[in-house]
């Protein structure tokens, strides 16, 4: 089983509600644009932000890194993207 891209979904429990052992598979390109691209679309929908403190400073350390894995003027576009939304919230929320 695989995580999200930040590492975040949960582990699948067997039916007695142990975890098992999987290995993490890498994610697709499409994968990856995808889950970008929602995390962007979440910070528009969204008056405040959508995360916890600990949880919006991972991603925001991540989001750029994991970017650098499509092509370069998509994931510019995507940072870009990701950056206004976050400086948006962080200025409603001042």
């Amino acid at each position: 089983m695989r995580t999200d891209i930040f590492g975040l979904a949960p582990r699948q429990h067997d039916m007695f509600g142990v975890p098992q052992e999987t290995f993490d598979v890498p994610m697709t390109e499409a994968e990856i644009r995808t889950e970008l691209r929602e995390a962007v679309a979440l910070l528009r929908r969204s008056d405040t932000m959508p995360w916890s403190t600990a949880l919006t400073l991972r991603v925001i350390t991540m989001f750029p890194d994991i970017a650098t894995k499509l092509p370069t003027e998509e994931a510019a576009e995507l940072v870009e993207a990701f950056t206004a939304e976050i400086k948006r919230l962080r200025r409603e929320a001042a």
